[in-house]
């Protein structure tokens, strides 16, 4: 009878047994109501804990990308370090997050930035950006404009 369920279209638990409970929509402390109301067909003093879960989206620059089953209590970067952390190629300082529509960069290197401790919310997308360096992002594609430029004008002299 334990474990992590999904609140579906309809506003129930997804699980055969809680398929009857209504969640969406409703205060968290209503929902335990609901839900001891519910186990007290099965059992007197029904014993559970129920703890709300975002679904969030981690990706970019991270160890293990993926779709993650959060705490409302989990930071921005508490969300990343669940992904593994950030990957030498990745940059905290630029940081795209997803929310509600709206995209916004943050700079989480800092400890005191406005998203550094802000909380996971439900949807959220997280995507850690990759460092450039020289070599990839100025080098190699001056090197291929010149090739094309040669080219171009080896094939103006013909």
């Amino acid at each position: 009878m334990s474990g992590e369920f999904t609140v579906g279209v309809n506003g129930t638990l997804e699980h055969p047994l809680y398929q009857d409970v209504h969640v969406a929509g409703i205060p968290m402390p209503s929902v335990v109501d609901s839900l001891r109301t519910y186990l007290m067909h099965f059992e007197a003093k029904p014993q559970f804990v129920a703890v709300p879960l975002f679904m969030v989206t981690v990706s970019g620059q991270v160890r293990t990308p993926g779709l993650y089953s959060l705490p409302r209590s989990t930071t921005i970067s508490q969300a990343i370090a669940q992904a593994g952390g950030v990957l030498d190629t990745g940059r905290l300082d630029k940081v795209r997050i997803v929310r509600g529509g709206h995209e916004v960069e943050a700079d989480l290197t800092r400890a005191d930035g406005p998203w550094t401790n802000e909380p996971v919310d439900s949807g959220d997308q997280i995507v850690v950006k990759k460092r450039g360096s020289f070599w990839t992002t100025v080098f190699l594609p001056m090197v291929s404009i010149a090739g094309a430029a040669a080219s171009i004008i080896n094939v103006a002299r013909r």
